[in-house]
């Protein structure tokens, strides 16, 4: 079996206007999708994160790099076709494009081996003693406006509890703005530390002891000292963990994990079992935080031998749309060291509307479908309504 053909995809869709919670700048501003066709037919979904790169370059990149790159290879050297190079790659949020690429095309190549074996690819992945389809998942929001009130974090919490999850986490308040995801992660904006602290309490007052709260703070607590000290009441709420605390710096995250009790967790934009390892050795973080469309389901897989061996959490990050949720899902399912699986619940039509069964939760768990590889089928007339631009060959 060779690779024949790339097809290339940006999707995206209007947010209402009188929305009024903040929603990822991809939605409105684009992700890409892309297709990997063969000569027997088969073919594979993958979905490069739209945290790699601007779209135009990545764009460029699938166009001009990895089409070439992958014309003619076999699918089954999936792990050599997507090893993550750390010469070739430029590790920084937003200058990925290859990285990130590469991580769709993992995906896909999975896709195609699951569909060739006819089985779903948690199972061809299973690394857990008993195989099971149902992944614990944490309810992923608390996004609001600086300008609106705290009490919307207090009912979004309560609403995930009563729906059956049993792990919420929120961010801090965003000031209204049309930055980009990149423009706000080179000045991240500023937090109010005393609200945070204010609203932290009144979730656990409310919430109860046995519900996980999470917090993701966005690299927005400016020094190490601050974090420290939120990260003290953090401690004494009993939160299961506290997301990117500061400027992602390893030498930063060492002193703020090693003063706290509170699992400390990165990784989102991390492409390599490398890098993580880096960051494992210097003890500066807890949790894991990989995600399929940044490090590619081939890399999750050392990143999750890593884990095993440093005896560290991994709780996968999963953010975008529904090809990437279709990947972190299989790898949660299989791995043991996984945990956990993040579940937006956040405006994004494209995590459900894009494929005929979309993903559901009940009671705090995903299940799977025993469809082949990633066990979905995109539905090619809503594919064409989010479709912005296509490129064919």
């Amino acid at each position: 079996m060779k690779i024949t053909g790339l097809d290339i995809f940006i999707i995206k869709t209007k947010v209402p206007k009188d929305w009024p919670y903040p929603v990822a700048s991809f939605v409105e501003g684009g992700s890409v999708l892309i297709k990997v066709k063969t000569d027997s037919g088969l073919f594979g979904w993958g979905e490069p994160s739209p945290y790699g790169s601007p779209i135009e370059i990545m764009i460029k990149t699938l166009m001009d790099e990895m089409r070439p790159y992958l014309l003619g290879k076999n699918p089954h050297d999936v792990s050599t076709i997507t090893q993550q190079d750390e010469t070739k790659a430029k590790h920084i949020y937003g200058q990925a494009a290859w990285s990130s690429a590469l991580a769709g095309v993992s995906q896909a190549l999975w896709d195609i081996i699951g569909k060739e074996k006819n089985l779903p690819l948690y199972k061809i992945l299973n690394r857990k003693e008993e195989v099971s389809n149902k992944i614990l998942t944490y309810a992923s929001g608390g996004m609001i406006y600086e300008s609106s009130s705290v009490d919307l974090l207090l009912e979004e919490a309560l609403e995930a509890k009563d729906k059956g999850f049993t792990n919420w986490k929120f961010r801090p308040p965003s000031p209204v703005s049309n930055l980009s995801h990149f423009e706000r992660n080179k000045n991240p904006p500023a937090i109010n530390t005393e609200q945070l602290i204010d609203v932290s309490k009144k979730l656990r007052q409310k919430l109860g002891d046995g519900f996980g709260l999470m917090i993701d703070v966005g690299c927005r607590i400016s020094d190490n000292e601050t974090a420290i000290m939120f990260g003290k009441v953090l401690d004494e709420l009993n939160f299961r963990f506290f997301e990117e605390p500061v400027k992602r710096n390893i030498e930063d995250y060492h002193k703020v994990t090693n003063q706290l009790s509170t699992p400390i967790g990165i990784g989102e934009c991390f492409f390599s079992a490398h890098e993580f390892k880096k960051w494992v050795k210097a003890d500066a973080l807890n949790t894991l935080q990989p995600d399929a469309n940044f490090a590619g389901i081939t890399e999750i897989l050392k990143i999750a031998d890593l884990a095993k061996e440093y005896k560290k959490e991994m709780i996968l990050h999963n953010w975008t749309n529904a090809v990437s949720m279709a990947a972190n899902a299989h790898l949660a399912a299989a791995l043991p060291e996984c945990s956990m699986l993040e579940y937006s619940i956040t405006f994004n039509p494209m995590r459900s509307e894009l494929i005929t069964h979309p993903f559901e939760v009940k009671s705090g768990y995903l299940s799977l479908l025993d469809a082949p590889g990633l066990g979905i089928e995109i539905d090619q007339k809503d594919l064409e309504r989010f479709c912005d631009f296509k490129d064919l060959q």
